[in-house]
């Protein structure tokens, strides 16, 4: 142990590892963890949680990191947290409270939300990426399980207005988002998937109903 200046009160202080039996309080004043001169995403922090009577040896993959990122660039300035979790099915961080999970994400990337999801203030746009101008895709999914849902999908092409859509399958009773009942097209069309069925109908100007 030694003072980082004689001119400040003495308090430890660690050039190499340190163990520690129990808990490590800062008082009233806060708590802060610095490491000098860490290259680009090193780590700040690691938190390990293993118990070697359920998961064998320890390995890195029960290891969760702190890590800065201090070099310039539009990627960089950040707080990344890491895990090494390697399996894509395992959660790598869930939110909770006393009422129960919030949120939980694994490591493929898909969170799951306790509740909703609410999106506030002016001018606020949910973005739901993963189009493609080459092919149909799923872009939203309404389950009421893995094998009941309704789908909404989705093609993009620039050249050709028809072939920008937006359809809309919904579930039957042969399976799941089995049925296209509505596809609206960038021509402007709309393409029923089986009858309509109205009280009124009203065409105005040159519109024709057949």
């Amino acid at each position: 142990l030694k003072s980082e200046s004689p001119t400040v009160e003495e308090y430890p202080y660690f050039t190499g590892n340190a163990t520690f039996a129990g808990e490590i309080n800062g008082g009233a004043d806060t708590f802060t963890l610095s490491k000098e001169s860490a290259g680009l995403q090193q780590p700040m922090m690691q938190v390990r949680n293993y118990d070697t009577g359920n998961t064998g040896i320890f390995t890195n993959n029960y290891m969760v990191e702190l890590r800065s990122v201090f070099t310039t660039g539009a990627s960089s300035g950040a707080l990344l947290v890491h895990t090494q979790e390697n399996n894509s099915s395992r959660p790598v961080m869930n939110v909770s409270s006393n009422y129960g999970d919030i949120f939980t994400i694994v490591s493929s990337g898909t969170a799951t939300f306790a509740g909703d999801i609410a999106i506030t203030g002016g001018g606020n746009i949910l973005n739901v990426g993963g189009g493609s101008a080459s092919g149909v895709n799923e872009q939203i999914r309404l389950s009421y399980g893995a094998s009941d849902y309704h789908s909404i999908k989705t093609m993009y092409n620039g050249s050709i207005s028809s072939n920008n859509y937006i359809a809309f399958d919904l579930e039957d009773s042969t399976g799941p988002a089995n049925k296209r009942v509505l596809t609206l097209q960038g021509d402007g069309k709309a393409t029923f998937g089986g009858n309509v069925y109205c009280s009124d109908i009203y065409a105005s100007g040159s519109n024709t109903l057949r």
